[in-house]
């Protein structure tokens, strides 16, 4: 699913007018769950000694937030632009759509719905062949959010079924599960991300993410990839990557190794990077390579993530 499809989605509820609001909207998902990783807008372009943790790091929440982000544009986009173009109250039931241009192979529709015994919101977007008929709808994101939330605290999870959006249209090409569960609460927000047989190579990958509004900030990844796939044995290794920051920037990376070529050892890494961004302390056990000085690191002994 494209952000850019939003400019399709504009030019098909254009003629719905104002939104008006169906109250349970309200509680929806926004840009709240996404990380606030501090980063420097020459990132990977200045010539200085760029931690290679820190990049990492934001690669990967760069990719997790632009995943999530087009869920949440979306949301976002129709529901504070557009009123529904069916409201039943009675079934506690809104829907937005359905929309598509010229070159959309798909109709696309979000809807929403309260249950007021269990206080569930269910909310997802189907999407059809244009030349077929609604009932032949495949839900291609379905959410929930759970009991007690409001405007400004709610818990829920969502997923995408890429591999769905991809047999409806080939241009998408994502395949494989994307899961995101959430809780916004006063202080900050916490979120688990995990991708099933996502992609080409069909990756297993789990993410962890929490941070304090404008605070300190921590990811989780755990992940199977080859550490040595040109003259190992071929096994995947799993890599643990935890990654804490600052609202400075300053931060660190731990990694712990173990599996596939590795055997029973396991291998571990630690990077410490400063407000800059800049490599400031790294060890590695396998190599027993050290350099710069542990003191600089803002959070100091390391700190492994554990599944």
């Amino acid at each position: 699913m494209k952000p850019t499809s939003l400019a399709s989605m504009a030019l098909a509820l254009s003629a719905a007018g104002c939104f008006q609001t169906t109250d349970m909207d309200e509680v929806l998902p926004d840009e709240r769950i996404q990380v606030n990783l501090p980063m420097d807008e020459g990132l990977g372009k200045a010539p200085r000694d760029w931690a290679t943790w820190y990049l990492f790091t934001a690669s990967t929440t760069e990719t997790i937030n632009a995943m999530a982000g087009t869920v949440l544009l979306w949301v976002d986009g129709i529901t504070s632009n557009y009123r529904p173009t069916l409201v039943d109250r009675d079934q506690n039931t809104a829907e937005w759509g359905p929309w598509s241009t010229a070159l959309d192979p798909v109709e696309t529709l979000l809807w929403m719905s309260y249950d007021p015994e269990t206080d569930i919101h269910t909310w997802g977007f189907d999407q059809w062949p244009r030349d077929a008929e609604r009932d032949a709808a495949s839900t291609v994101v379905l959410g929930e959010v759970d009991p007690g939330a409001s405007r400004d605290l709610s818990a829920g999870r969502f997923q995408v079924d890429f591999t769905t959006v991809h047999e409806l249209d080939p241009t998408e090409d994502a395949t494989g599960l994307f899961d995101v569960e959430y809780d916004i609460h006063a202080n900050g927000v916490t979120a688990a991300v995990t991708f099933t047989d996502f992609g080409d190579d069909q990756l297993d990958a789990v993410y962890l993410y929490d941070q304090a509004f404008d605070g300190d900030g921590l990811m989780d990844l755990a992940v199977e990839a080859d550490i040595n796939p040109e003259s190992g044995t071929g096994l995947e290794e799993t890599w643990y990557t935890r990654s804490r920051w600052q609202p400075t920037g300053a931060g660190q990376a731990d990694i712990r190794i173990t599996g596939g070529d590795l055997g029973d050892t396991v291998a571990t890494i630690t990077e410490c990077w400063s407000s800059s961004f800049e490599r400031v302390y790294y060890v590695e056990s396998l190599s027993g390579t050290e350099e710069g000085d542990l003191s600089e690191c803002v959070f100091g002994d390391p700190d492994y993530y554990e599944e």
